[in-house]
């Protein structure tokens, strides 16, 4: 099913996410704050945009198709 695929990718992209934020935050070398958010809120957006829960898109297979 598509949307069940839609909807792992973007719980992997969310789990990516925090993955980095932790490293980032207990690494000596870790890039700018400001970076790091810019990245932070473009990801969530990309798993946001996928995401057929959020969309509504999983709500779509239940309609009836047209007659």
């Amino acid at each position: 099913m598509v949307d069940a695929a839609a909807l792992r990718r973007a719980q992997d992209i969310r789990a990516y996410v925090r993955e980095v934020k932790e490293l980032c935050s207990g690494n000596a070398n870790r890039p700018n704050t400001k970076q790091v958010r810019d990245w932070e809120e473009w990801a969530l957006a990309q798993a946001d945009r996928i995401d057929p829960v959020i969309s509504g898109r999983y709500l779509e297979s239940i309609k009836d198709p047209p007659s």
